[in-house]
């Protein structure tokens, strides 16, 4: 009787606590989900930055800008939530440590080669199509980055660690340095004169013409995971968006499809391009050798091996 009297004190005071704790998430102006504060902060960051680019025409400032959203959304709601449970300690880290190392590495290869390549054709400056890039590219921070935002609000409740969150943390372990080491691989590869025209077809550029892109869609579904314990309802709904957008976006977007379609167009009549396609999956990692001979039928729904990511003319490809 003892022992059960004390579990339940504990329990009442750990109800106190997480009541008192819900205070230090609620402000007047904003939210108690943090919507309105992951809202403002891209809202403000995007306008400084859009307006320092088309001030100088510069397109510099459009990767450092992306990468340090995520990074203040996430310290931002950490330090308002007041919460500080280990599993907000670790999304947040998680969260904050990709943001600084994906800003930084696509700042020094843009001053590397001078140019963001997206751009090209565009006319940089106050323009609508500018403006227009600016505004897309804050409604994807603030969807991508709905997990770590709802997870920061909650500030009352604190369910044990469970399997989805180390899961969830292995996935994002794996994918973050899948992401790192082919980006790695790649800059030193273009680093090379030698390699100018050239595809990169090196490490795991070997085993997946986009490494980079599978270990970003890996880390982020990891993310999601490690959250979706706590949330709940329409919380759930909006988080799971997240990885969803991020893997179709990379898919069909401006990611996986475009690069085949560029890479296509330039290296298309070289029968060694040909045969690394051939050999090569188009985004989940799996050894060339065992790859080749896998029928066309499994390759598409596994490998995302679609019709609809080659050139039109080249649509005959099927491996």
């Amino acid at each position: 009787d003892r022992g059960k009297g004390r579990r339940e004190l504990r329990r009442a005071r750990r109800q106190r606590g997480g009541a008192a704790k819900m205070v230090h998430c609620v402000f007047p102006l904003m939210d108690s989900y943090n919507l309105g504060v992951a809202g403002c902060l891209v809202g403000v960051i995007q306008l400084g930055c859009f307006l320092v680019a088309a001030g100088f025409k510069t397109d510099a400032l459009t990767d450092v800008a992306f990468g340090a959203n995520f990074v203040a959304i996430a310290a931002v709601t950490f330090a308002l939530g007041g919460a500080y449970y280990v599993r907000q300690y670790l999304v947040t880290i998680a969260v904050v440590l990709w943001g600084v190392r994906l800003a930084t590495f696509l700042a020094l290869r843009v001053q590397r080669s001078g140019r963001d390549p997206r751009f090209d054709s565009w006319e940089r400056g106050f323009t609508p199509l500018f403006f227009g890039f600016w505004v897309l590219q804050a409604a994807w921070v603030f969807i991508v980055s709905s997990p770590v935002f709802l997870l920061n609000a909650m500030c009352s409740e604190d369910p044990p660690l469970n399997w989805m969150d180390y899961l969830g943390w292995g996935l994002f372990v794996v994918g973050f340095l899948i992401e790192v080491l082919a980006d790695h691989q790649k800059f030193e590869f273009r680093c090379s004169p030698r390699n100018d025209m050239k595809w990169c077809d090196v490490g795991l550029w070997s085993w997946t013409r986009h490494p980079n892109y599978f270990g970003e869609i890996m880390l982020w579904w990891g993310i999601w995971l490690a959250c979706s314990s706590v949330l709940h309802g329409w919380m759930w709904w909006l988080a799971i968006i997240s990885p969803a957008w991020v893997t179709l976006f990379i898919v069909l977007g401006s990611g996986v499809r475009t690069l085949e379609n560029a890479q296509e167009q330039k290296y298309w009549d070289n029968d060694q391009y040909r045969a690394y396609v051939k050999r090569t999956s188009c985004l989940i990692p799996f050894h060339p050798d065992f790859f080749e001979p896998i029928p066309a039928a499994i390759k598409a729904v596994f490998f995302f091996e679609w019709p609809c990511l080659w050139a039109v003319e080249n649509t005959s490809k099927v491996v």
